[in-house]
């Protein structure tokens, strides 16, 4: 497993939870998925973004149990830093609008 993998988790969840608390839009929520999923796929042979799906994807014997480990801290830490940076930056942009 490459550190990559991690990022991709990383950096997908954290865009997918700005865009979701952004927008509020199914069509932009899905269009983002697709897009971090299909380009996630670039680096990563499991692009899961979601901890559920990455349950799946380790009881489906595709990821090992360090691997699952590392993938659900990477996501819920992303999911968190997306929050954070909504909450800090963005919801007053919102707000305003």
């Amino acid at each position: 497993m490459k550190i990559y993998s991690l990022l991709v988790e990383f950096i997908g969840t954290m865009c997918l939870i700005i865009v979701v608390f952004t927008t509020r839009n199914f069509l932009a929520i899905g269009l983002t998925l697709s897009l971090i999923i299909f380009l996630g796929k670039m680096i990563s042979k499991v692009t899961a973004i979601n901890p559920t799906v990455a349950i799946a994807f380790y009881l489906s014997g595709e990821l090992d149990k360090i691997t699952i480990i590392l993938y659900l801290i990477a996501e819920i830490l992303g999911g968190l830093f997306g929050f954070f940076l909504f909450n800090t930056f963005i919801k007053n942009i919102v707000i305003a609008i």
